[in-house]
């Protein structure tokens, strides 16, 4: 079961979604355990809070330009934007959370800007 979309195939996005998410929930129970022994000031733990999915978007990004054979900076866009929807969606299926509207563009924007420079660099990274 390999569904081909381009130059890179529909489990390799797969493979790379998930290895983002358990790299990004280990680095997370990793700062949680310091948090728990430090108690950081509020900016500090507010700043890592709204900047992790934007470095789980920017692994994805990296490890779906490092499989990919060519155009990594269109593959690290859709990877991250798609990896953010998924974690939007579960956001607010799980925790039925709120999503505001009008700062979508921005996020888009910004995971969109990292995705960029992620997928170029995973490109770069396997030569």
């Amino acid at each position: 079961m390999n569904f081909h979309t381009g130059n890179i195939s529909f489990m390799r996005y797969l493979l790379s979604f998930i290895t983002a998410f358990i790299a990004t929930a280990a680095i997370c129970a990793i700062i949680s355990i310091v948090f728990a022994f430090w108690g950081p000031p509020e900016w500090l733990y507010l700043s890592f809070i709204r900047c992790i999915p934007f470095f789980s978007a920017f692994l994805t990004s990296f490890f779906c330009g490092a499989k990919s054979e060519k155009n990594g900076l269109l593959t690290g866009i859709i990877c991250a934007d798609i990896y953010m929807l998924i974690l939007i969606f579960a956001g607010i299926i799980i925790f039925k959370s709120k999503f505001p509207v009008n700062s979508a563009a921005g996020i888009f924007s910004t995971t969109s800007a990292i995705g960029a420079i992620a997928g170029i660099m995973g490109i770069n990274f396997k030569k």
